[in-house]
């Protein structure tokens, strides 16, 4: 216990010096002369346990709005694409106040939609519009509707011009021909809205791979 204590304490003082600009040898033990042998350093959302090495992505929809039509963002991952996506958070903001529904899916809509690398690793976020990534997003319009009422997770009003915030984690696993996704359906007709996905992905390890 005593060695896996001095290796926390180690790494405690890291980030203190780091955060905190703090030029001791130890500034942990000068804040604190007894610290508890356990310690949580990093985060323990539930995406961490599935993104160890996930790449942050961003995408958006603009739906403008049709006479008569309902309009819809969705973001898919598609058939065996052997890529796990955590959807991290849905922002919504719509023009006028409207009823939303969201829904587990699987098709992509008519329109795809710019998606980018938001991690660092990349400038595709400066270049020219285009689909980054693996997980797709997209948008269209329609008369009818594009979910069911039996895949729909979340249902609401959302007010005219306030940013809605949906929190995840909602997983995406594509191991399989059958492709998964989510979509954000605006079920009040001649609306325009605007959707922002926020996610992480990465491949499935060959140990994840369903088996039989």
């Amino acid at each position: 216990m005593a060695g896996t204590n001095d290796i926390n304490v180690g790494r405690y003082g890291e980030i203190l010096s780091k955060l905190l600009g703090m030029k001791e040898p130890n500034p942990a033990g000068v804040i604190a002369t007894e610290i508890f042998p356990t310690f949580t350093l990093e985060a323990e959302r539930p995406e961490w346990e599935y993104l160890f090495g996930g790449r942050l992505m961003r995408g958006a929809s603009t739906v403008a709005a049709v006479a008569a039509q309902k309009g819809a963002s969705a973001l898919q991952n598609g058939g065996n694409t052997r890529v796990l996506g955590v959807v991290q958070e849905i922002t919504i903001c719509t023009s006028g106040t409207a009823a939303f529904n969201i829904a587990v899916t699987g098709a992509s809509l008519a329109t795809g939609d710019t998606s980018r690398y938001m991690d660092g690793r990349s400038l595709d976020y400066v270049t020219t519009a285009a689909a980054r990534g693996s997980l797709r997003v997209s948008h269209a319009t329609t008369a009818g509707s594009f979910i069911t009422a039996a895949k729909t997770f979340w249902s609401g009003q959302i007010a005219s011009n306030v940013p809605f915030v949906v929190p995840g984690p909602i997983v995406l696993w594509s191991d399989t021909a059958t492709s998964t996704g989510v979509t954000v359906e605006c079920s009040s007709t001649n609306q325009t809205f605007f959707v922002n996905w926020k996610w992480r992905e990465r491949s499935i390890d060959p140990g994840e791979l369903k088996q039989g």
